[in-house]
């Protein structure tokens, strides 16, 4: 019978090294216990969606700028449906290249709406989305 490379006792050692196979129950232990503790430690806050929400996949990357998890088209078509299903009151801009970044644009015509505009953009294969505030109204001012 013949025997795997990395199979077997270990020579001179023995099988399993008897340090690893005291320490791995108070390793496993100290890995479950620091879990918790890590996952929210190098996390982001949410950030604010302005009352819109964001293709899945998609991660913060700055405040109202996220990352898309989606292709340019297929986050572009979901704002479109997004906007008419939720029957918010826009204007779409036609899509455009500027200096190898694809812009796609939705300004907010709704004076209730928390957005001013959402920025579609791709650029070196990376899909931003850029949600920008609306102004918020000086005392007295009527809405647009």
């Amino acid at each position: 019978m013949q025997r795997r490379a990395g199979c077997g006792p270990v020579p001179g050692i023995g099988y399993p090294p008897p340090v690893i196979a005291r320490a791995l129950p108070l390793l496993l232990a100290g890995a479950l216990l620091a879990a918790p503790a890590r996952a929210g430690a190098g996390a982001k806050p949410p950030a604010d969606t302005l009352g819109l929400a964001v293709p899945g996949g998609s991660r913060v990357v700055a405040a109202q700028t996220w990352r898309s998890g989606r292709s340019f088209r297929k986050t572009v078509r979901y704002y479109q449906k997004l906007l008419s299903r939720r029957g918010i009151a826009h204007e779409e801009l036609p899509i455009y290249r500027y200096r190898g970044v694809v812009v796609a644009r939705f300004l907010a015509t709704d004076p209730a709406a928390r957005w001013a505009a959402i920025h579609v953009s791709e650029a070196r294969g990376q899909v931003r989305i850029y949600l920008l505030p609306a102004k918020p109204l000086d005392p007295g001012e009527k809405p647009r």
